[in-house]
């Protein structure tokens, strides 16, 4: 698809891949914003509306105080099955993808 010409909503811009005028194709595999004031508590919506049924939530210690235990409440209190792990390994790199693996829930 061509990169649009106008301006348009965010929305209209995920998980779509276009052409550039640059020459190179660019793509955000992002399926879901919202932006706006308790955008949070859209959270049970949103993940209902994609399809998904048990959130694997991954956060460090300072995302995790500042969002990550807000999200598992609204969660929580949504009726919606989570699992949460908080990132010991800070670094980005083989070591945190092991983390996250080895603690990756089975289903």
């Amino acid at each position: 698809m061509k990169i649009y010409d106008t301006p348009r909503e965010l929305n209209d811009y995920l998980d779509i891949h276009f052409a550039c005028d640059c020459g190179k194709s660019h793509y955000a595999p992002l399926k879901k914003v919202v932006i706006r004031p308790g955008a949070i508590e859209e959270l049970p919506r949103c993940i209902r509306e994609l399809g998904y049924e048990r959130p694997y939530l991954i956060a460090d210690e300072i995302t995790y105080g500042i969002a990550g235990k807000k999200c598992m409440e609204i969660l929580e209190n949504a009726g919606v099955r989570a699992d949460l792990h908080v990132l010991t390994h800070l670094g980005f790199d083989e070591a945190t993808v092991g983390e996250l693996l080895i603690n990756m829930p089975a289903d």
